[in-house]
């Protein structure tokens, strides 16, 4: 089996968007829909991200032979509520400051 990318992969879906992490020994993936979207896949969190990443070919050809190694979690609001925004060498402005996109968390 070729050893995968080491870059993460952001696709855009025709109901939001998901993203593919490589981490050392795994691979991380999320979606993102509207809440009332992902109900159409299913009751619960894990229903939902199966059916999603079955029924989208990026993410279906990106992990064909799957299994899960954590929970699934689900959020309804990003939003983080931060202390700080600085500190030696760093410092985060603007969204940066409440956000940070899983595209900018590669291992």
């Amino acid at each position: 089996m070729p050893k995968p990318a080491r870059q993460a992969v952001i696709t855009r879906l025709k109901p939001g968007w998901c993203w593919r992490i490589p981490l050392l020994h795994a691979l991380s993936i999320g979606v993102v829909v509207d809440k009332d979207h992902a109900k159409k896949y299913g009751s619960t969190a894990e229903e939902q991200l199966e059916a999603m990443i079955e029924q989208n070919k990026p993410l279906a050809e990106a992990c064909p032979n799957r299994k899960r190694i954590t929970t699934v979690t689900s959020y309804a609001n990003y939003q983080l509520i931060s202390d700080q925004g600085h500190g030696d060498g760093w410092v985060s402005v603007g969204d940066s400051f409440g956000f940070v996109d899983p595209m900018l968390s590669p291992a």
